[in-house]
């Protein structure tokens, strides 16, 4: 690997800056289209929606529902509750009544994504294109797209996110084992 031919194009840092916000502003197209306009989806994200309305309206957070469904049973908030804190947040933001409000953070963890291959591939490979090619994968990926991914107001937006993070973080980590140096950057 130390004499390995790239076929990138020689471009300066402000055609890349272009080339990347263009992009960028092309995947967050799908992403962010109608973001409000979407009904909200009966389970999931109706119950962070009611524990984000909660802690922003009352300031109170809750982890435990009493008599849910009329069962006498209890059902525990298990989550972490990082996204209803975002949730909350925008609430106060843009209104209480507000779908943006619920689904803002997932749309933005999906742009931070795309935005954290195109970064890897640029400091991996030295290829601004990989980065570019891989986002662009991700972005026309149905699943990606569709409820309880980016488009919605549940937790995978931000999963997916954090757990890319984690897994190139570890391959960073494994390539530079052998050197002190690089690897605790």
């Amino acid at each position: 690997m130390a004499n390995m031919k790239t076929t990138e194009l020689n471009l300066s840092g402000t055609q890349k800056t272009v080339i990347i916000s263009l992009f960028l502003i092309i995947c967050a197209f799908p992403i962010f289209y109608k973001l409000d306009k979407i009904p909200m989806l009966r389970w999931d994200e109706s119950l962070y929606a009611h524990c984000a309305f909660e802690l922003a309206y009352t300031g109170k957070s809750l982890e435990k529902w009493d008599n849910y469904f009329l069962t006498d049973e209890p059902l525990y908030v298990s989550k972490p509750p990082l996204v209803i804190w975002l949730q909350s947040g925008f609430m106060k933001i843009f209104g209480y009544d507000s779908l943006l409000a619920l689904r803002l953070h997932s749309a933005l963890a999906g742009v931070f994504t795309v935005l954290l291959l195109i970064y890897f591939a640029q400091s991996e490979f030295k290829s601004v294109f990989l980065g570019l090619f891989s986002g662009l994968v991700l972005i026309t990926t149905n699943g990606y797209l569709y409820f309880h991914v980016v488009r919605s107001g549940d937790m995978d937006g931000l999963l997916i996110f954090f757990t890319t993070l984690m897994v190139l973080s570890f391959y960073k980590y494994l390539k530079y084992f052998d050197d002190k140096k690089q690897r605790n950057r």
